[in-house]
């Protein structure tokens, strides 16, 4: 049994998803916009980045614009996600408010009392169904400020301790990105073997080796974007591509558009 509800205005989304059945994310993937997700029944375990945390029922994560997450799980489950844009912040907040109330973001991962969870509840609600279409954005704040008071739990109380290689290697890759000519140095460094190494990867990611190092240098380049002041051929150097030509072509499989797209929008 799958039950799907869905929301989106400009620049603002909120689904409700419950399944029956376990579900795994096929792969790392990260948004352009800040996302939100509660858990409202089940367990996930989320991998963030080169951070792993185990949530269950009321328990919330929040993922900053294009971090890499992936969540898992082998029991049904249920829960809400919100994505929105700084576009959508800058509609409705002045730039001290949008500072105040995405502050949340920078505690990751909270677990909301029962007050808490009904008060976030009651406001998904009404964005689920668009209630006067033109206030999403007081219900959005709500939960930003109920978030914001919320219990923080850290990494090391949400970590799952067979995953600790995984976080080894990935923590490896975020730190070396720049100069890692190839599987073999990141194995020998890490005194694995390359098909351990490779399977790891692969398990815990859903990406090959190649294509998780390919992920964080294009996560970089579009921060390097964002930030302006560079070109696309020394942002691509920068990151650890040798070509700009393979540069332009795995950030545009990656992003579906090009670099100078990118920083257009």
């Amino acid at each position: 049994m799958e039950i799907y509800e869905h929301y989106t205005n400009d620049f603002f989304e909120i689904e409700y998803v419950e399944r029956g059945r376990k579900f795994n994310m096929p792969m790392l993937h990260y948004h352009n916009a800040y996302e939100i997700m509660i858990i409202e029944k089940g367990e996930r375990e989320l991998l963030y980045e080169n951070k792993i945390y185990s949530l269950s029922a009321h328990d919330a994560i929040m993922f900053r614009s294009n971090a890499v997450h992936r969540n898992a799980g082998g029991t049904p489950f249920a829960r809400t996600v919100i994505y929105f844009t700084d576009k959508y912040m800058d509609l409705y907040f002045s730039e001290a408010a949008k500072r105040q109330l995405l502050s949340c973001f920078e505690n990751e991962c909270v677990s909301l009392s029962e007050d808490e969870y009904m008060q976030a509840a009651r406001c998904t609600k009404r964005m689920l169904q668009g209630s006067g279409s033109g206030c999403v954005f007081i219900y959005l704040a709500e939960v930003l400020s109920i978030l914001n008071g919320a219990k923080v739990y850290s990494c090391d109380q949400k970590r799952y301790g067979k995953n600790l290689m995984l976080i080894r290697v990935m923590e490896y890759i975020d730190k070396n990105y720049q100069n890692i000519e190839g599987i073999s140095e990141i194995a020998d460094d890490l005194n694995i073997t390359k098909q351990y190494l490779c399977r790891l990867v692969k398990r815990g990611t859903g990406l090959t080796v190649t294509q998780y190092i390919n992920s964080v240098r294009i996560r970089r380049a579009c921060e390097m974007i964002l930030r302006g002041g560079r070109t696309v051929t020394e942002i691509c150097y920068e990151c650890g591509f040798n070509s700009s030509a393979y540069f332009c072509k795995t950030f545009k499989r990656i992003m579906n558009m090009t670099p100078t797209q990118y920083s257009e929008r």
